[in-house]
């Protein structure tokens, strides 16, 4: 058998114990935004060092430092030579870290893919702990675009003042300090231990956490190296990133940890494609069966008993409306810099849509097949309610990601309209088929003509192979998976009559009423079979009762037979 991917190892471990997991992160996360790594600050000084001496035209300034000085370069010698305090020292590495208004016009020294897919995960609660050796405030900056404000220590003073570690939602440990503190570590002598509260601090960590290790080497840093070493507990598995081959004392760091070893490409692609697939394992993971079978037997209670849990049931919509308006208000959601759509993003969207639907898509069905007229009219105001909120939503973008939008609401406006045919509440149904709303330019439409022209009519559908010439939702969670395609077939056919009849009385004048017919249009037997339908009293009875038509010889009624059959030619069949 083939071995899993590691990366997919990591997301599992990540998806499936959130929280759980901490990052221990050096500077090679920011260098593909241009923040040098404490090598390349040494480099650089030496050759600024040199300069001032007058002396240019070398190649290769860790040579020249050997043969001139008479000993290896050290980033910490180097800087005490320098400069004798730490302000000094900040003022020196704040020229390599704070970007100037140039840099930041080229996307220099501002946060990199792996800053914002950290964030992310962060946003998400995916990951509460990080310690990192870096100085620069990048993943600061990353998180608070996202919204997150973490808990930043990077003093024993801010840790003594910081938001216990269980409480945070984000706790950034910043080893060596922040750059724009004067309390900043850079000298061997400064680095060569770590302050008691935060060795307690990191053995907790490494203890209760698992770890995944980006960007830091092991081989420097001697104080960080004890304290991973001193811990011999391993709760949780320990991920540690390579470039290149690790050296002797980062092996031994690996070994000491049992840690799983990952060769990657860089830190970038190494973030982006966890985040990717803690996402998809997030959009494919639905609502708990058991937590959907107690929704389901309290729902039933409600219904029950109309009178006696009528403000509990109202309750319960508006805070599950109010929880899928705000979900679908999130970034995640969101049209604006959007990749250009293909299929497997599509699929990827639209099971995140029905995962976060799944639970008043229940709801909804449930209302309509055992509902009254009161809980009947409660849920057509939740249904308005939800257009109205996303009908007025910036959806600069892709047309296919505003129109996505609008998924859920298709959803549950099925649900609760099978529900209808189901309970053969045909007056409710007319009233779900004229529901009104208006949108952006106040003018006045049936909310079922803006859910298909969003859905059916566009290029959401076309796009997924699953969905094509058909128009079907997948709502099939309340007990009625074996009576599905007959109903919803039905529910059409309801449904086409009043697009004819609110055609009609749009455009009294047109000799050619256009009126939907659905996916039955594009099956030649579905045709034949609801042609035939149509003639049966039955099929007539529920048109009178619902009050489409006032008996089988109404004009309108012919018309629209006419109407159908029509369209349904002009589509042709497979």
């Amino acid at each position: 058998m083939n071995a899993i991917d590691p990366i997919t190892k990591i997301s599992f471990s990540i998806y499936e114990n959130k929280g759980v997991y901490a990052l221990l992160l050096g500077s090679g996360i920011s260098k593909s935004a241009g923040i040098p790594t404490g090598w390349d600050i040494t480099l650089s000084l030496i050759e600024r060092i040199a300069k001032a001496e007058g002396i240019g035209g070398i190649d290769d300034w860790e040579a020249w430092y050997k043969e001139t000085k008479k000993k290896n370069p050290s980033y910490s010698n180097i800087m005490e030579e320098l400069a004798s305090t730490p302000s000094e020292r900040r003022s020196i590495l704040n020229t390599y870290i704070e970007p100037t208004a140039e840099e930041i016009s080229e996307k220099k020294k501002v946060p990199t893919d792996a800053h914002y897919a950290i964030a992310e995960l962060v946003s998400k609660g995916f990951i509460k702990v990080v310690i990192t050796t870096n100085f620069d405030q990048l993943l600061e900056s990353a998180l608070k675009e996202k919204g997150v404000t973490p808990i930043v220590v990077a003093s024993v003073d801010a840790l003594k003042g910081a938001e216990p570690l269980a409480h945070s939602h984000c706790y950034i440990l910043k080893l060596h300090g922040d750059y724009k503190d004067n309390r900043i570590l850079n000298t061997e002598d400064e680095l060569a231990t770590y302050p008691d509260e935060y060795k307690a601090l990191l053995a907790r960590i490494f203890d209760e956490y698992g770890l995944i290790v980006c960007g830091w080497s092991g081989e420097w840093d001697d104080a960080l190296r004890s304290e991973l070493l001193k811990v011999v507990n391993r709760r949780y598995s320990t991920f540690w990133t390579t470039l290149n081959t690790p050296t002797d004392r980062a092996t031994a760091l690996i070994d000491h940890r049992k840690a799983d070893k990952i060769e990657i490409e860089s830190a970038d692609a190494f973030f982006t494609k966890i985040k990717e697939q803690v996402q998809i394992l997030e959009t494919t993971q639905r609502e708990n069966p058991a937590s959907l079978e107690i929704l389901k037997a309290t729902v039933k209670q409600y219904l029950a008993k109309p009178d006696v849990y009528s403000i509990e049931l109202e309750d319960l919509l508006q805070t599950e409306m109010e929880q899928l308006i705000q979900t679908t208000n999130t970034e995640e959601f969101a049209t604006q810099k959007k990749p250009h759509p293909t299929e497997e993003l599509l699929q990827v969207l639209i099971e995140r849509y029905n995962a976060i639907s799944e639970r008043l898509v229940l709801i909804t069905g449930m209302i309509g097949r055992w509902g009254t007229d009161g809980n009947h009219q409660l849920c057509n105001e939740l249904l308005q309610g939800f257009y109205n909120a996303v009908e007025y939503r910036d959806k600069a973008g892709y047309t296919i990601y505003g129109n996505a939008q609008y998924y859920p609401l298709g959803l549950m406006y099925t649900a609760y309209g099978l529900g209808l045919v189901k309970s053969k509440q045909w007056q409710s149904l007319k009233k779900l088929f004229f529901l009104k709303n208006y949108d952006q330019n106040n003018r006045e439409q049936l909310l079922v003509e803006d859910i298909i022209s969003a859905l059916a009519h566009k290029d959401l559908f076309k796009m997924l192979p699953e969905y094509k010439n058909r128009t079907q939702f997948d709502v099939t969670l309340y007990g009625l998976k074996s009576e599905f395609e007959e109903l919803f077939d039905w529910f059409e056919l309801y449904q086409a009559m009043a697009f004819f009849q609110n055609r009609k009385k749009l455009f009294p004048n047109e000799q050619y009423r256009y009126t939907y017919v659905g996916r039955n249009g594009y099956s030649w037997t579905k045709q034949r079979k609801y042609t035939q339908a149509f003639q049966r009293d039955e099929t007539i009875d529920a048109f009178i009762k619902a009050g489409f038509i006032k008996n089988a010889s109404d004009p309108l009624y012919q018309e629209f037979l006419t109407a159908y059959a029509t369209e349904c030619n002009r589509l042709g069949f497979p």
